[in-house]
């Protein structure tokens, strides 16, 4: 019996502290009631889409394939974030046929606002880290800092956190810091973003 009690209590362990449960865990996760794997559709109808993916089509022309995904903001007022985007693949339609999952969101980011106010920013990013690292403490991490591709002079920093899982799915937390002449000639906002992407959308995103 005793034996068996302490098998009992590592198999317990192993469970709940395993790498591998955590594999797929961002289609738990929400931003204000949004996931990835949900439909669009849900939140808005396709009139209302196709209205929102055309104000967003040249924002990563400097992408190698601009167009293979749409953005769409969510307009409405959330109760934790100011912003909140999603990310799904563009996909051609057809009169004789439908295609599934048309509108499955394969990103979802929010933003809560911190205008000049940078250090503010990176206290609320360094609180959400901690959660997530009780969270998913065999996750592994990765911190950057870098300049933003968007402005040319190399004065927009961004202050990233990755946790990539074993899927290759990701949470990515960061900080946009935009050079000031730069972010009002383009009439940007600026804050902390909680990013949930699928690996597919993430290696989009990097091919530049």
């Amino acid at each position: 019996m005793h034996k068996f009690f302490i098998k009992s209590v590592s198999t317990i362990y192993l469970l709940f502290n395993s790498p591998f449960i955590y594999s797929d865990q961002i289609y738990d996760l929400s931003v204000d009631g949004i996931s990835v794997g949900d439909s669009l559709l849900e939140f808005m109808n396709e009139k209302k889409i196709i209205e929102e993916q055309d104000k967003t089509k040249t924002h990563y022309s400097y992408l190698v394939d601009p167009l293979k995904y749409s953005e769409v903001y969510i307009r409405k007022d959330f109760p934790v974030y100011d912003l909140i985007s999603v990310f799904y693949k563009r996909k051609n339609k057809n009169k004789y046929f439908t295609i599934k999952n048309q509108y499955e969101i394969e990103m979802v980011r929010g933003q809560i606002s911190f205008i000049e106010d940078f250090d503010g920013c990176l206290k609320k990013k360094n609180e959400v880290k901690n959660e997530l690292i009780s969270m998913f403490p065999f996750t592994q991490k990765k911190e950057d800092s870098f300049s933003h591709s968007l402005d040319p002079t190399g004065r927009s920093i961004v202050h990233s956190t990755k946790f990539s899982f074993d899927s290759g799915n990701s949470i990515v937390l960061q900080c946009n810091d935009w050079e000031e002449y730069f972010r009002s000639e383009n009439k940007f906002t600026e804050g902390f973003k909680f990013v949930i992407l699928k690996k597919e959308v993430d290696e989009w995103l990097s091919n530049y």
